[in-house]
């Protein structure tokens, strides 16, 4: 069982903005944001007799693959889920459609045949194109001995992430042959859910690509993404929203879905108690109360502005600190030098005229039409909230340096 920090050394521990909440720590440290987006999406694919295609987007660092995997728990109870991190197969910063939906293929069957029989025939037919596939890459590159047919095309695949060379012979010969796998996945598809209920891929991590190849996965191919014959939720980074194009691509879903960042003021400057206490939370379900002081974990959460991989990443290297300082819990000070060092990282990626930008929108709150505005989005420079109307805001660690 998951238990709370008890020194500062668990502390440090605990609080890996890298790592995401899954198993035990989804089930101790999950705080419930009250965003019912688990609950809309569920109902909806339950509703729909025909399979859904949803577009998450969300602020890279809210917690987003987090509440995926409590949306997958939730799913599992009466769905066929299948999970698919984009970053642990691929490498998400040289990533095309055709690595995306061939791995996404593939991890479908992979599932399927590891719950119920397939169909000979459709077995059959992947064998077939697996092995036409190895053998147009043969003409090309000496592979590794991979043998033939399905197990072997795993393999081959499984090479994607780390083998540059391997990956584009790939693409080369699966992209003209891939409308023929979408083909077959589609009726084992048809096939298995009739035995297994309905199927629901959720694809994590293309949030994390670069903002250019996102746009072109998704302004481009968007047509081709959807064509799986089940219901799949693709993530986006909330920067995809800032293009003009983005009403392209839209389209090809059934909805777009996104968590807003917890806003812990409104547009004028109001607390949000609520919110504030909930962010709170983060830290006190993973954590010892008496081992943060009050107004140091309340200084920490305004630092973050909201983001959860910032707040998290505040609490961890304040314990770091407090540890250095030879203390025995975090105070004030140690949350003030961690926020100074994080503002320095920042101050380093601004230049030119950004800090007059910054100035602009944080009296503003207003968008602005410039590509350096894009940038610092999702840089989370800038950061976007949502209530009752969307409006725009400086990350309160730069924000300092503009007053």
């Amino acid at each position: 069982m998951t238990m709370k920090a008890k020194t500062l050394s668990e502390v440090y521990d605990s609080f890996d903005p890298q790592e995401p909440l899954k198993g035990e720590k989804l089930k101790t440290y999950y705080v419930d944001r009250k965003s019912k987006i688990k609950e809309e999406v569920l109902w909806k694919i339950k509703s729909s007799r025909r399979p859904l295609k949803i577009l998450f987007t969300g602020t890279r660092g809210n917690g987003n693959t987090t509440e995926l995997n409590k949306l997958a728990e939730e799913a599992r109870k009466e769905l066929f889920v299948i999970f698919f991190s984009t970053k642990n197969r691929l490498d998400v910063a040289n990533l095309t459609y055709v690595d995306l939906l061939l791995n996404v293929g593939l991890q479908i069957y992979g599932h399927i045949k590891n719950k119920i029989e397939i169909d000979p025939q459709l077995e059959d037919a992947l064998g077939t194109w697996s092995s036409r596939i190895i053998e147009k890459v043969r003409e090309e590159q000496e592979v590794f001995e991979v043998g033939g047919g399905i197990s072997a095309l795993l393999k081959l695949v499984g090479a994607m992430k780390s083998q540059a060379s391997t990956r584009e012979i790939i693409r080369r010969k699966v992209e003209p042959k891939l409308s023929e796998l979408l083909d077959i996945i589609n009726r084992m598809i048809t096939h298995a859910e009739e035995k297994l209920g309905k199927i629901f891929v959720i694809v994590d991590d293309l949030g994390k690509m670069v903002p250019e190849q996102m746009e072109d996965l998704f302004f481009r191919y968007s047509a081709t993404l959807t064509q799986l014959q089940c219901s799949v939720l693709y993530t986006a980074s909330g920067s995809l929203q800032l293009r003009k194009k983005y009403l392209w691509p839209v389209r090809y879903f059934d909805y777009e879905i996104s968590i807003p960042i917890m806003h812990l003021f409104d547009k004028n400057g109001n607390l949000i108690y609520e919110n504030k206490e909930l962010m709170k939370n983060v830290a006190l379900y993973r954590m010892k109360e008496d081992l943060i002081d009050e107004d140091a974990l309340e200084y920490a959460v305004e630092m973050s502005g909201g983001v959860l991989h910032d707040f998290v990443r505040i609490i961890r290297e304040s314990a770091a600190k407090a540890h250095g300082n030879n203390n025995s819990k975090i105070e004030k000070d140690d949350v003030e030098l961690v926020a100074s060092s994080i503002r320095n990282e920042n101050l380093r990626f601004l230049w030119g005229d950004d800090l007059e930008m910054l100035k602009m929108v944080a009296a503003t709150h207003k968008k602005l039409d410039v590509k350096r505005f894009n940038d610092l989005f999702f840089s989370l420079v800038i950061l976007e909230y949502l209530n009752n109307e969307v409006w725009y805001d400086v990350h309160p660690i730069v924000k300092g340096v503009l007053e």
